[in-house]
C-alpha cells in the first residue's frame, strides 16, 4: 500500500505540534475543541452505550491515530486497559505521547506504532477498533486488505468498530458539481463526483457507497448522524455544506449470519 504524500515526512500544523509545554498543547485544544467539533463529536460517539459492553480489560485499536488525543481520551476511560496508536506518520505520531502526558492519561495503557491500513501491527486480539477521521484517507482499492486486517484483528462475537468523525454526501452532490461545471465551463470536464485527493486521499463518499463496502466486507452499520458543522464550531454552514454533507459516527458489527456460512 502506498502511502498518501501527505503522511511521507509530513510538516504537521502547529495545532498539532505538541510538546512538553502547555502552550503547545493549549494550541492542540483550541483547534479540536474552540474552533472545532473534533473532540465534542468524538466524546459523543465514543459515549455511546453499544460500546460499553465491558467494564474492565478493554482492548482497543486506534488505527489512523493522528497525534494520538483520541488514543488518551480512550485510554483515560476506566474500562480500557490498553490503546494501541497506529499511525503512518511518523512525526504526529512523536507528539502522542506528549499530548497523553497533558491529558494526564496513564502510559501504560499506550502502545505507540508506526503502522498503516495495510500493515497496523497490533499483536493481539482486540474488542474495539477506532477510526476517527481517518477511514475517508483510505483508498478504495485499500478497503479490502483494511477490512481483512480488521476482521482479524476483532474479538469474535464481541469485537466492533466505531467509525467517528466522517461524513457522507447526499444526491445534492451531484447537483453541486453540475454546477461547478456550468461556472467553470470549458475549464473542466463534467463528474459527478470528486476523486480521491492525491495528496491527502481524501475520500467523498455518498451513504449507498458506505453500505456497500460494509456489506461487501462483511459488516452490519448504525449511523448517527450529528449535527452542526464538524470542522468550524461557530461558522453558519455554507448552504452548500448544509444540503449536502451529513457528519455522522458510526459502529459496525460483524454480520454472524455470514460469519455461520463460511
Amino acid at each position: 500500500m502506498d502511502l498518501a504524500p501527505r503522511f511521507v515526512d509530513e510538516k504537521i500544523g502547529d495545532q498539532w505540534a505538541v510538546d512538553e509545554t502547555k502552550e503547545s498543547f493549549s494550541r492542540l485544544m483550541r483547534h479540536i475543541h474552540l474552533k472545532t467539533r473534533f473532540k465534542t463529536h468524538f466524546e459523543r460517539a465514543l459515549s455511546d452505550w453499544r460500546l460499553c459492553s465491558r467494564t474492565e480489560g478493554m482492548i482497543v485499536a486506534d488505527i489512523g491515530a493522528g497525534v494520538g488525543w483520541t488514543s488518551a481520551l480512550m485510554a483515560l476511560r476506566p474500562e480500557v486497559e490498553k490503546v494501541y496508536v497506529v499511525e503512518p506518520s511518523e512525526n504526529r505520531l512523536k507528539c502522542a505521547k506528549a499530548i497523553a502526558t497533558h491529558f494526564c492519561a496513564p502510559l501504560e495503557k499506550l502502545v505507540f506504532i508506526n503502522g498503516t491500513f495495510d500493515e497496523p501491527k497490533v499483536p493481539e486480539k482486540v474488542h474495539l477498533v477506532s477510526l476517527c477521521a481517518s477511514f475517508h484517507h483510505c483508498w478504495d482499492r485499500d478497503l479490502p486488505k483494511l477490512f481483512e486486517n480488521i476482521r482479524n484483528m476483532l474479538i469474535p462475537d464481541e469485537g466492533l468498530i466505531l467509525l467517528s468523525n466522517e461524513h457522507y454526501v447526499n444526491r445534492l452532490y451531484i447537483l453541486k458539481r453540475l454546477i461547478s461545471w456550468v461556472i467553470n465551463f470549458p475549464k473542466q470536464p463534467f463528474s459527478w463526483r470528486t476523486e480521491p485527493d492525491k495528496w491527502s486521499s481524501e475520500h467523498v463518499r455518498f451513504k449507498h457507497e458506505l453500505n456497500k463496502i460494509f456489506k461487501r466486507e462483511g459488516f452490519n452499520v448504525k449511523y448517527f448522524p450529528l449535527e452542526g458543522n464538524l470542522c468550524a464550531q461557530k461558522a453558519k454552514w455554507r448552504l452548500h455544506e448544509w444540503l449536502t454533507w451529513t457528519y455522522y459516527y458510526a459502529i459496525l458489527s460483524l454480520d454472524q449470519t455470514d460469519v455461520k456460512e463460511q
